[in-house]
């Protein structure tokens, strides 16, 4: 693709047209033959003008690219700019210092103190072991198996409870779920957590645990029974069942007399101790308050982790951005001898193409004008040569945009100096990551896993 645009007479000839502008003025007699200038030629030579000003624009703006390339590889800017790449590694370092600092601090605090906490409260109460952990997927296990036993229990119950009851089906219904709730849900949700205090050191809380466990005993045992006995009463078909049940529950209380009656009692307390030891794991370590204390500490824990690691990504970039900008930089120093003759070699191309452009614009000039001046001498009613005419139409030169650099009047690069001062930038940017991360205490994390690796530094190559 050519620079500078096409020039085709055709083209320009269609744009101006001479002849038509010479017939015009030579059937008015003009110009007059004894005058010097000839407003009508005028208007060609301006139309010739404004292709030629045109051209000097596009000359003008690609000497200014290839001045501004040239500028960029000058060793001065070159090593400026690794100057500056270093300085704003560093100057991004100590902003993330600044920002971090005290929040870090207050993290590891976090965690240093509920530490503390966890093994003050493990050294209180004669612990020696790790705390018991009931996993995400164990939890949703118990939980789906006392659904799954209330719903069970629901339904036998309400199948015998109907029997029985004044308000039938739904009557029996209703009892079975008041029945599901005792026998399951206060187990689950009450009894069975409460009595992990029968392992608490304190003589109080321990004895509130062993109350919670005869609570649940007595509880499974009188609310079972006392449904064997109403099975019992209404499969004989008594009046008034529900009195008839407690009365036997209360003469002889083991004396069921249906083997059914002996089965709901045996499901309904097993189905009780299953939501009991359930309650039991669902609430962590069977010491109460250990787990809560250890999930704290690892809580704390894991949020300086996550802290510690945001921080060394965000030094991370910062690096390997200000690495990447010192290679770079070295890469066009190296690369700065052949760029920069490339940059001369396509200013003498340049010019060459603006002088063939500006000489051709003369030749075409010059027959748009002999083309003016034949039609206006051929319709001229005096058949005369205006004097004008007799001299010679010349384009006037093109402004000089500034001396023209010969080919070797560009100097090479110090390449060896250069390459000390990127081994320079390169080693600042190492020692502020470095010393940044001793600041900010960041040679390693308090997981119990292996500490985060530091990132190697990289060759100076």
């Amino acid at each position: 693709m050519s620079i500078f645009p096409e020039l085709s007479i055709e083209q320009l000839r269609g744009e101006i047209e001479p002849a038509l502008l010479g017939r015009r003025a030579g059937e008015q007699g003009m110009p007059p033959l004894e005058a010097a200038e000839d407003p009508s030629q005028a208007e060609i030579e301006e139309f010739i003008e404004a292709k030629k000003n045109d051209a000097v624009r596009i000359r003008d703006a690609q000497l200014e690219q290839v001045d501004g390339h040239l500028d960029q590889l000058d060793q001065a800017v070159l090593a400026g700019d690794l100057e500056s790449s270093a300085r704003k590694a560093a100057t991004e370092f100590r902003e993330v210092e600044q920002s971090e600092l005290q929040a870090l601090k207050a993290s590891l605090h976090e965690f240093e103190r509920k530490r503390r906490d966890f093994f003050d409260f493990k050294h209180r109460n004669g612990l020696d072991r790790e705390p018991d952990y009931v996993s995400p997927r164990t939890t949703a296990i118990l939980i789906g198996l006392v659904v799954l036993l209330f719903a069970i229990e629901s339904g036998l119950n309400g199948a015998f409870l109907a029997v029985g009851s004044e308000g039938g089906l739904v009557g029996g219904w209703g009892l079975a779920l008041g029945f599901s709730v005792v026998n399951l849900v206060l187990p689950a949700l009450f009894f069975g957590p409460v009595s992990r205090y029968v392992s608490h050191i304190g003589l109080l809380l321990k004895a509130v645990g062993v109350l919670a466990i005869l609570g649940w005993l007595c509880t499974a045992l009188v609310l079972n029974l006392g449904l064997a006995h109403f099975r019992d009463a209404s499969a004989d078909l008594s009046e008034n069942i529900g009195a008839e049940a407690l009365s036997r529950f209360q003469a002889s209380p083991l004396g069921l007399q249906d083997a059914e009656s002996w089965l709901l009692f045996v499901l309904g307390f097993f189905f009780s101790g299953v939501a009991f030891f359930d309650g039991r794991k669902l609430f962590g370590d069977s010491y109460p308050g250990y787990s809560r204390k250890h999930r704290k500490m690892e809580e704390a824990r894991a949020d300086y982790d996550d802290h510690w690691q945001d921080i060394v990504e965000q030094l991370r970039t910062i690096r390997e951005d200000g690495l990447d900008a010192i290679r770079r930089t070295a890469h066009q120093a190296k690369s700065q001898p052949v760029e920069r003759r490339r940059a001369v070699e396509s200013e003498a191309k340049l010019l060459a193409a603006f002088d063939s452009h500006v000489e051709q614009l003369q030749r075409f000039g010059t027959m748009l004008i002999e083309e003016y001046r034949e039609a206006n001498r051929s319709v001229r009613f005096d058949r005369g040569t205006p004097a004008s005419y007799g001299r010679p139409w010349t384009m006037d030169p093109p402004a000089p945009h500034r001396r023209r650099r010969e080919p070797g009047a560009v100097e090479d690069v110090d390449l060896d100096g250069l390459n000390d001062q990127y081994e320079s930038a390169l080693l600042r940017v190492h020692a502020e990551w470095e010393q940044t991360q001793v600041r900010l205490d960041l040679e390693g994390s308090t997981s119990r896993g292996s500490p985060a690796e530091p990132v190697p530094a990289d060759g100076a190559s």
